[in-house]
C-alpha cells in the first residue's frame, strides 16, 4: 500500500506547465530518492507533498494527492504539514514575513 500516492498531477504557474501527468507511489518505511539535474522538476514535485504551493500566485495543480488514501486538500494544511515535513539544501520559506514563517510551526 502507497502511503504518498501522485495520481495525473500536472502543475502549472501561469501557462507554463512544469510537471506533466505524474504518477508516483511513494511506500512508509522505503527510500525515495528524486535524482535529476537542475530545473528538471525535483523540488517543484516535492513542494506538492504538504501543500507548500497554496500560497503562491498562479499555481494550479491537477490531479489527486493521498496520504493514507485521504486527498490532502481535504486535510487542513497545518495537520498535514505537521505529519508531512521537508527540509531543502537551500531556505525555501513561504511567501510571507520572515517572522511569519519562524512563528507559522508554533502556531
Amino acid at each position: 500500500m502507497s502511503y504518498i500516492r501522485f495520481e495525473n498531477i500536472t502543475k502549472s504557474f501561469g501557462k507554463n506547465e512544469v510537471l506533466k501527468n505524474i504518477d508516483l507511489n511513494i511506500y512508509k518505511n522505503k527510500v525515495t530518492a528524486f535524482i535529476g539535474p537542475s530545473g528538471c522538476g525535483k523540488s517543484t514535485l516535492l513542494r506538492c507533498f504538504n501543500r507548500m504551493n497554496d500560497l503562491i500566485e498562479n499555481c494550479t495543480i491537477e490531479g489527486t494527492i493521498t496520504y493514507k488514501k485521504e486527498d490532502i486538500n481535504q486535510i487542513n494544511p497545518i495537520d498535514l504539514r505537521t505529519k508531512v515535513g521537508m527540509v531543502f539544501q537551500n531556505p525555501n520559506p513561504f511567501p510571507m514575513s520572515i517572522f511569519d514563517n519562524i512563528a507559522y510551526g508554533p502556531r
